[in-house]
């Protein structure tokens, strides 16, 4: 079964076991995630209930990749004023994750 890896969220769809859920959210292509890219480290938005072993196996199941270290982060939304009203954005957790010298670039992530 051919899969497309420029959707994560199908690629890993074909890969979960059942009863699995979806922990990968999306890359994370800001300037400080494109800065880390060069030190061959990559940030993914994930489910806020993942933990860090759903997180390893599903990035290394659906982009091939090694991984050496995760480190996960709360971020906790920000204010923003809408006129005369104030609202929050959403908060998220995100996934800072370190690959091994001899594994490869996520190819999501190439053209960064």
């Amino acid at each position: 079964m051919a899969t497309s890896t420029n959707n994560p969220r199908k690629a890993t769809e074909a890969k979960l076991t059942p009863g699995e859920r979806m922990v990968i959210r999306q890359p994370r292509l800001s300037e400080k995630a494109v800065a880390l890219s060069n030190k061959n480290q990559f940030v993914f938005t994930v489910d806020p209930k993942a933990t860090k072993l759903q997180v390893k196996r599903q990035l290394e199941a659906v982009y091939g990749i090694k991984i050496a270290r995760i480190n996960t982060v709360q971020m906790e939304g920000k204010t923003r004023r809408y006129g005369r009203s104030a609202g929050r954005t959403r908060k998220f957790k995100k996934a800072i994750v370190l690959l091994t010298p001899d594994s490869k670039k996520p190819e999501i992530l190439e053209a960064a």
